[in-house]
């Protein structure tokens, strides 16, 4: 399984950014490298990045690698700059990631095009790309001029998916649409108080009134069941490993669901009862063999479309129960779900559309790039 992490980290002006920047560094990133680095049963089976950005992306930082088990003292490494991520912050000095302004789209834009090519994860030429976008989600399109220039542009806070202010409102849909999964974590914007009418035209009031956007437009910017919280930097660490977990989880179900699971080392493992796949054939294009017409069973036609069907038979039959209102047997009408629905048995947990709740340990995926946003005033 291969995988790409794109990490986007918000190195804003905001007080709160400036202050999770350190966390991001000596908890965040560097714990989420540690995961990485525990789950990775196949060699190189992670690739990964870290992309500050203010105005633009810094993609010199610490670019794409499969490195991830150097020393955090080694400059050089991606363990390293993980560890000095608060080095990015806006000092008006960086003409790479720009000044003044938190530039969000931007930042997804230039990702964007530094992922060549998007693969389904079943090998180290056929990446799934993954984007771990970290930021209080406040995108203020102001920049200044580098260095100790002049300011430009609004300075009035607004959200990703403005139409009206930014010039890439739809570059989140622009990387699903291209099989990128987006996820996001949001350190929550704090309100400014006591606010300062009379500076630079009242900015305290507009940042103010657009926290209420925030929650919904990064909701949205992200692939479904992929947007996280964090408040503390305890939580920024639970959440990227939460988030790197998600991301290993769905590539493995993926691959469990077209027979790309097992054991194909070379020599075989004397423990290997399952090679995976096919017939061998791993690719995920091979058909499963039908099975006896009558009469499969789970036991000796696993494997079979119609044996794996009788599998699904057996569950349903012995974990079937028969719903009914108070008052009259089936069918259920509209009305007697106005209630809500209990769902039981052993598969409760599960729906088919959702890999949110996997309990598993998956397998490893390739981690790509991460990128993180943050100014200091």
């Amino acid at each position: 399984m291969r995988a790409a992490v794109v990490a986007l980290g918000d190195l804003g002006r905001s007080a709160r950014m400036r202050y999770h920047a350190q966390a991001l560094a000596s908890n965040g990133v560097d714990g989420l490298l540690a995961l990485a680095q525990k789950k990775e049963i196949v060699t190189n089976a992670f690739r990964i990045g870290l992309y500050p950005f203010i105005t633009d992306i810094d993609s010199s930082y610490a670019p794409l690698t499969s490195s991830i088990n150097g020393s955090s003292t080694t400059v050089g490494t991606i363990n390293y700059a993980a560890a000095n991520l608060a080095t990015e912050l806006d000092t008006n000095m960086n003409s790479t990631l720009g000044s003044g302004g938190t530039h969000i789209d931007n930042a997804l834009h230039s990702l964007n095009a530094l992922i060549a090519n998007v693969g389904t994860g079943s090998s180290s030429t056929n990446t799934q790309p993954y984007v771990f976008l970290v930021t209080d989600g406040a995108q203020d399109n102001q920049y200044k001029d580098v260095p100790n220039g002049n300011w430009h542009g609004s300075n009035h806070a607004t959200v990703i998916n403005d139409s009206q202010a930014n010039t890439y409102p739809t570059i989140c849909n622009t990387l699903k649409n291209r099989g990128i999964i987006v996820s996001v974590l949001y350190i929550p914007y704090q309100t400014i108080n006591p606010v300062n009418t009379s500076f630079a035209g009242d900015e305290d009031d507009y940042a103010n009134n657009n926290i209420v956007n925030i929650p919904p437009s990064l909701r949205g910017c992200a692939s479904p069941g992929f947007f996280y919280t964090a408040n503390t930097p305890s939580d920024i660490t639970a959440a990227l490993n939460a988030m790197f977990n998600q991301a290993l989880a769905t590539m493995l179900y993926q691959e469990q669901r077209f027979g790309m699971l097992g054991c194909d080392q070379t020599p075989v493992a004397a423990s290997c009862t399952n090679p995976g796949g096919i017939d061998g054939n791993t690719t995920g294009d091979a058909l499963l063999p039908t099975g006896p017409a009558h009469g499969a069973t789970p036991t000796a036609d696993l494997g079979t479309k119609n044996g794996d069907a009788a599998v699904v038979e057996k569950e349903s039959e012995e974990g079937a129960v028969l719903l009914k209102n108070d008052s009259s047997a089936l069918p259920i009408t509209r009305s007697d779900l106005s209630g809500g629905v209990l769902v039981t048995g052993p598969g409760a947990r599960f729906l088919i559309k959702s890999t949110s709740f996997l309990p598993i340990c998956p397998f490893p995926g390739d981690t790509n790039l991460l990128i993180f946003d943050g100014h200091i005033e």
